[in-house]
């Protein structure tokens, strides 16, 4: 799960507070098994990625990601998943 996340330059994309060297932490918190570390992984990608409705440079960039973490099982909260990746797109 969440491969090549570690290939990408996550300093060259902007989130809503400058380079988003967090993103992938971010990510893979979301798939955390601990439903605790996920949910404060959706929390801070509101908070950095997708800020207040904003798209960022960055929010394009993990849309594959989110994908994925939305359509593996036993990822918490695949629907709130599916609601910001439709939310985003839309």
């Amino acid at each position: 799960m969440l491969a090549g996340l570690t290939d990408i330059d996550w300093a060259a994309y902007d989130g809503a507070y400058g380079p988003a060297t967090e993103a992938p932490g971010i990510l893979q918190a979301i798939a955390d098994p601990d439903p605790e570390v996920a949910g404060e992984g959706r929390y801070d990608f509101g908070s950095s990625i997708w800020h207040q409705g904003t798209v960022y440079p960055v929010t394009v960039v993990v849309v594959p990601f989110l994908a994925e973490l939305a359509t593996t099982p036993g990822v918490h909260r695949r629907d709130h998943l599916l609601y910001t990746l439709g939310t985003v797109l839309g």
